[in-house]
């Protein structure tokens, strides 16, 4: 939603690796791309890509290994413990 803080981690990829990226994340269809200005450890500026979901209605569930993954990665680099509670929560939506 507008106004909420997404926690997440920076790659510097190449193009190519951009297309690959754009292929596992259903880009074009399933997510539209942007690129947000966001900001690093040091509070500096950057331009990063998003990806947002096009329809929530035809979204298709996230499997356990992605929810596992996106758990043991925000542990790993010490998000906020809310965030992580919040992660937990959804899911089991």
């Amino acid at each position: 939603e507008k106004g909420n803080i997404v926690w997440g981690i920076l790659y510097q990829i190449s193009i190519r690796d951009l297309d690959k990226l754009d292929y596992y994340e259903g880009y074009p269809g399933g997510y539209n791309r942007f690129e947000i200005k966001t900001f690093n450890d040091w509070n500096e500026t950057c331009k990063a890509i998003c990806y947002f979901v096009v329809n929530k209605e035809k979204n298709i569930p996230l499997g356990r290994e992605y929810w596992g993954m996106m758990i043991e990665s925000a542990i790993y680099f010490n998000f906020p413990k809310y965030y992580v509670n919040e992660i937990k929560r959804l899911i089991h939506e």
